[in-house]
């Protein structure tokens, strides 16, 4: 006999696929909503009314919201969320997708709220399903896989229309699946077309999907690829040939001049090459036995580990040198998982004084818990480690420590403007605390930067603009203040920061685009904050050629609105690089 608890939730579990089988079959009729759109040349004033809108339309999605935080049961929940997500015009998806204005979470409610809204909108607007998740990337990737397969033809027309070249290869990745010959045929279009270092990034994984499906056609079509996308298809061909025997494979590359070189790619991408070698030590050539030395990490892992460390390397012909580095990342992959053991066996390696304080370095970082560390270091053979462990223990664990948990926003101000930038500025660990901040911590933390002292904000400003490209994410509030600061109060010039520009250019540019694939007008109200100058002409450029791959209409709009002087420069740029 079930468990009546359990009864009871397969009931209520059917009981809402019954509703929402019932509402996508017949949705309540409702009136077509006009989208407001901006008039051409509408200047600071429109840019300035846009807020309003939005921020309107948040309150009112938080008013909506109400009705199912008040429902008094799961059911009674459930029931309310089919009901606002049948509520909603086809106008209102994407702002309810990227707000995350659905803000009940831990339970199936947002699950539902989302399945409902990306089948009403694959049926009600299909075209503009497919801007928003092409926008999104990947991240629809069940969605995207389904349009690559049912309409590849309008994939591709749209991509003609509007290229975007990691977009579009996403998608390919998934139409070669089951459309072979479009996929190749476009790709082959786009090296054609002379775009191939704006894709050769993402080759690889449509190279290796086509493999799968059908190495012929690859293996006929990569002759007439650019030399880097031909070596990725190889390396594709190469790793399906070695699933069928990794013996006959392996020694066919030996007697390649770039034999390594196709073998290494398989390392990258491919799990348990580094077991299969193992079997293999014997025969490797001696051009094999030295790469393999020179980057054994590839090879090295937590699963093989020991078997690395106990091989007879020697034996297979392998220098003293190559030996020791083998050996030393055996012992750091094993120190990982079991530091004792790692220590226990530190005297049966080689090492110089360098090393030997690079090896403890590496072993020690490792271990998170302080307690457990310092009895570690008890077990260390000679009073020399023992020294220096402590002494990198003392550092990393000291309340100065740049690795010490930052809890308070002042603090944590304070201590990034005592770092200093030409250095590499901030650890890690000072940009990761900020992802447990609530917006609360985050706001403060806004404010005490703008009210900081000159020297000390320059400094702060200078490490956060360093790291966006790293850490964007977690300093997204503080990245746009931080830029601008920086361009209103430049650094003088000379030998330490000559490129300076440049770099604030580029790194302007990178946090409209990062800015605009998530709220394309928010990034166009932070562009319009920008003091006027070089810089802001080819952020808003950068803004304007990355919001045309996604929404062309939308970035034409906001083109319009900007001033004539803006507009010209805008122009100018183009003219120069269409010469």
């Amino acid at each position: 006999m079930k468990h009546p608890t359990l009864r009871l939730a397969a009931l209520v579990v059917f009981s809402t696929a019954g509703l929402v089988g019932w509402k996508l079959a017949a949705p309540p009729s409702r009136e077509k909503k006009e989208s407001a759109s901006e008039k051409p040349g509408a200047g600071k004033r429109a840019e300035r009314a846009t807020r309003h809108p939005r921020s309107a339309a948040a309150d009112q999605a938080g008013k909506r919201m109400a009705s199912i935080r008040l429902a008094g049961s799961t059911d009674a929940r459930m029931r309310a969320t089919i009901d606002l997500a049948n509520s909603l015009s086809p106008a209102e998806f994407s702002a309810w997708m990227d707000g995350g204005w659905f803000t009940l979470r831990g339970g199936p409610e947002l699950t539902l709220f989302t399945k409902i809204v990306m089948e009403r909108w694959k049926l009600e607007d299909e075209e503009g399903l497919m801007v928003w998740m092409i926008k999104n990337g990947n991240g629809q990737s069940e969605m995207i896989a389904e349009l690559a397969k049912k309409n590849p033809e309008r994939l591709i027309g749209f991509f003609r229309e509007n290229p975007s070249g990691s977009r579009e290869m996403v998608v390919l990745w998934e139409m070669v699946k089951d459309h072979p010959d479009l996929a190749l045929a476009r790709f082959q279009e786009i090296v054609a077309g002379g775009r191939w270092r704006e894709v050769q990034g993402y080759a690889g994984q449509l190279v290796r999907n086509l493999a799968e499906k059908d190495p012929a056609k690859l293996a006929a079509a990569m002759e007439d690829f650019p030399p880097a996308v031909k070596l990725q298809a190889e390396i594709a061909l190469s790793g399906i040939r070695m699933k069928e025997s990794f013996a006959t494979e392996i020694r066919a590359l030996w007697d390649r001049p770039d034999g390594w070189k196709i073998f290494e790619g398989q390392m990258h991408s491919r799990d348990g090459m580094g077991d299969k070698l193992l079997g293999e030590l014997a025969n490797l050539p001696p051009s094999w036995r030295s790469e393999l030395a020179s980057s054994p990490y590839y090879l090295v892992k937590k699963e093989n580990a020991m078997q690395w460390w106990d091989a007879d390397l020697a034996g297979a012909g392998f220098t003293p040198r190559d030996v020791a580095r083998i050996r030393t990342q055996a012992l750091s992959v094993i120190g990982q998982e079991n530091p004792q053991e790692a220590i226990r066996r530190m005297d049966e390696l080689q090492m110089d004084s360098d090393n030997r304080r690079s090896f403890i370095s590496s072993l020690f970082g490792n271990i998170g818990d302080q307690e457990k560390a310092r009895e570690m270091v008890a077990h260390l053979p000679t009073e020399e480690d023992r020294n220096k462990a402590n002494e990198m223990l003392d550092q990393r664990f000291s309340p100065t420590s740049p690795q010490t948990k930052v809890e308070d926003p002042a603090d944590w101000l304070a201590k990034v403007a005592e770092t200093n930038p030409a250095r590499g500025g901030m650890s890690y660990q000072m940009y990761s605390v900020l992802e447990e901040w609530d917006e609360e911590k985050i706001g403060a933390l806004a404010t005490g930067f703008r009210s900081m002292d000159a020297d000390k904000k320059a400094v702060v400003a200078q490490v956060i603009v360093n790291g966006i490209e790293n850490y964007g994410r977690m300093t997204n509030l503080l990245a746009g203040d931080a830029i601008r600061y920086m361009m209103e109060n430049p650094p003088p010039v000379d030998d330490a920061n000559k490129g300076n520009d440049n770099n604030l250019l580029s790194k302007a540019g990178y946090h409209a685009v990062q800015l605009s694939n998530r709220d394309p007008a928010a990034a166009g109200e932070w562009v319009a904050t920008l003091p006027a100058g070089e810089t802001r002409t080819w952020t808003q450029w950068n803004l304007l050629n990355n919001w045309r791959q996604y929404d062309p209409k939308a970035a034409g709009q906001w083109e319009k609105s900007l001033s004539a002087s803006d507009r010209a420069a805008l122009q100018a740029i183009a003219k120069k690089r269409n010469r």
